[in-house]
């Protein structure tokens, strides 16, 4: 167990001790996990629920659905 914690110690002290752009490119990327392959990043080509995850992401709609089921101006 004192190995493991030596190791982990120096992991941690190299991620610290590292420059900023790194975390900079971190804060700059955003990673989505979805179920199956992207087929396509255009919204009308396929209506396919992992495309339409990564749209909904990406692309804002002009109309939303509040709690009670109504829509709303987006």
């Amino acid at each position: 167990m004192t190995k493991f914690r030596v190791a982990a110690v120096a992991v941690v002290s190299a991620i610290l001790a590292s420059d900023g752009a790194s975390a900079q490119r971190a804060a700059d990327t955003m990673v989505m996990a979805v179920g199956a392959p992207i087929t396509s990043l255009d919204p009308h080509f396929h209506q396919l629920s992992p495309n339409n995850a990564i749209a909904d992401t990406i692309f804002d709609t002009l109309v939303h659905t509040d709690a009670q089921a109504r829509s709303v101006p987006g």
